[in-house]
């Protein structure tokens, strides 16, 4: 699933970079925001499955705080 919606952010990033009108730049954007919040949505609890329980908090804290600056 990660995978999906990680070629959705970046196929859209490709498309917005190469629009010609207002109206196909709309739509690029709104797949970047369709597969950008997957992808969001999922980072934590793959992070989470990747560390031990005594750092489950620290790490998706510090990939949160460095995606939100």
């Amino acid at each position: 699933m990660c995978l999906i919606v990680a070629l959705i952010t970046i196929a859209s990033h490709i498309g917005s970079a190469h629009c010609k009108t207002f109206s196909a730049l709309l739509g690029c954007r709104a797949l970047n925001g369709i597969g950008f919040g997957g992808l969001m949505s999922l980072g934590t609890p793959v992070l989470n499955d990747m560390f031990f329980y005594h750092e489950r908090g620290a790490i998706p804290q510090n990939s949160q705080l460095g995606t939100n600056i």
